[in-house]
């Protein structure tokens, strides 16, 4: 089973092998996310608290709270790596709407059981 009971395992690989982006899209799709937030000059700036991921195709989305679009890529271009802690992440790639090459941080939604 996959981190936090999603169900799907973690691709496993190089994350800077082409081809290995598909495989994080088809992970990463559908998860919830608590924050998104994007890393310039080494500074992070938060872009949302909430959202979520979708795969549509070879594009990969991150979406906000408010199902603004915040990142799209073609997964098969992107570089991705989940934090050490397992709790997200690492995403950096061409944006399709502006052309920049952005760094974006996507922390995971989660639940634990209560008992």
């Amino acid at each position: 089973m996959g981190a936090f009971g999603s169900g799907k395992k973690v691709p496993k690989g190089d994350p800077g092998k082409r081809g290995f982006g598909t495989k994080m899209a088809k992970y990463l799709s559908d998860k919830a996310l608590r924050c998104v937030s994007e890393r310039q000059d080494g500074i992070e700036t938060v872009l949302s608290h909430g959202g979520i991921l979708k795969r549509k195709g070879k594009l990969l989305h991150i979406y906000g709270e408010h199902d603004e679009l915040l990142f799209s890529c073609v997964s098969e271009d992107m570089t991705a790596g989940e934090l050490m802690s397992l709790e997200g992440v690492v995403i950096t790639a061409r944006d399709e709407e502006c052309g920049d090459i952005r760094t974006m941080i996507a922390y995971y939604k989660y639940w634990r059981p209560l008992d």
